[in-house]
């Protein structure tokens, strides 16, 4: 009994049972993962990059260990478009993926919002250049979260 004391009183609390703050811990990839009084776990990060001329992941993201996804892909180039998608796949190593977004062009400046529920176990966002050598600068932003 004192033991689940101990674990509800930290995951309200926020705090471990001996009062030392907890540590948020990093996945593999270097994604901060923080446990929030015990209920629920998120994952945030942006990126930049540069398209190409074929698709190429501007994210390759693990989400076993979350139900929700909120990302913004934003064109950042001046005057060049870029063309994006979005796949999931159930299976985080192998299996089908599903193209949950389908090809679509961002102009020069525009964002585009990508809201998934439930998702997979692996979600992959791939960029690449609208037209051939013209290439594009991106910004995408997410944040996962738990259950």
């Amino acid at each position: 009994m004192a033991e689940e004391w101990e674990r509800f009183a930290s995951a309200i609390t926020g705090k471990n049972p001996s009062n030392q703050p907890q540590v948020p811990e990093l996945n593999a990839d270097g994604y901060v993962l923080v446990e929030a009084k015990g209920r629920a776990y998120y994952s945030e990060d942006t990126a930049t990059g540069t398209t190409t001329d074929t698709y190429a992941n501007a994210a390759d993201l693990d989400c076993r260990e979350f139900s929700t996804l909120y990302l913004i892909l934003k064109n950042t180039a001046g005057a060049n478009g870029l063309k994006y998608k979005v796949l999931t796949r159930a299976h985080y190593v192998s299996g089908a993926e599903d193209e949950e977004q389908a090809e679509t062009t961002l102009a020069a400046g525009e964002a585009a919002e990508v809201k998934l529920w439930p998702i997979g176990a692996r979600i992959r966002v791939q960029v690449k250049a609208a037209v051939a050598d013209t290439q594009a600068t991106y910004q995408i932003d997410h944040i996962l979260r738990g259950a």
